[in-house]
């Protein structure tokens, strides 16, 4: 017996596969952030205080020069706010100009005459494209940044990635399955129809009483 295909099942089926697709978007977007935070955990930090490390046993210092033109973030921080300045700084190695931009929070004047127009920046010889101004104090950050990391925190992170790896694989089966069976009637749906269909058709109404 052909099933009848009710005008809105189409309409029903697209409704729960936007729900689907949007939860998809969601669970990658945890993903990702699980591997970000995996990655920085395991390699990532570690990478960067050995990089600043290098930079300060095996570089060489110069005199940078600051752009008088800096971005202000402001960041809200509990009930208070703090700002940070980027800045462009360029310096010369050899009569080839190199570029970089370096973040701080210190409070910088808004008379950009009174900013201060030259730092030191680390950079290495064979690579000047490396290059870190203010090289001590982010060495020290990076350092934090390596001894807060726990093994806990790492597992964690660890889970997530699985827990959200199998989800995503969940809600993909059931796309696929969705978007599959888009065509079909929704089961429901049909035997409802069925039974109206049945119950106008009959001529005498006293048995439905």
């Amino acid at each position: 017996m052909n099933q009848k295909k009710s005008s809105i099942d189409p309409l029903i089926k697209g409704v729960f596969l936007l729900r689907n697709l949007g939860f998809l978007f969601v669970l990658l977007i945890l993903f990702a952030i699980c591997c970000n935070n995996t990655y920085n955990r395991i390699y990532g930090d570690s990478h960067y205080k050995n990089k600043i490390e290098n930079l300060l046993k095996n570089g060489k210092t110069v005199l940078a020069e600051l752009d008088n033109d800096y971005v202000t973030t402001q960041i809200k921080s509990g009930n208070s706010y703090k700002f940070t300045y980027e800045f462009k700084y360029s310096f010369k190695i050899n009569d080839k100009v190199y570029n970089n931009v370096f973040t701080t929070e210190e409070f910088i004047p808004q008379d950009p005459k009174r900013l201060v127009k030259y730092l030191t920046v680390h950079y290495l010889p064979e690579d000047p494209d490396v290059n870190q101004i203010d090289a001590e104090a982010e060495y020290e950050y990076a350092k934090e940044k390596v001894d807060e990391h726990g093994i806990g925190m790492l597992l964690l992170n660890i889970f997530g990635l699985f827990i959200t790896f199998i989800l995503i694989l969940y809600v993909i089966i059931i796309i696929r399955d969705k978007i599959k069976n888009i065509d079909q009637p929704i089961e429901n749906t049909h035997q409802k129809a069925q039974f109206y269909n049945e119950v106008s058709q009959k001529t005498d109404y006293s048995n439905l009483r």
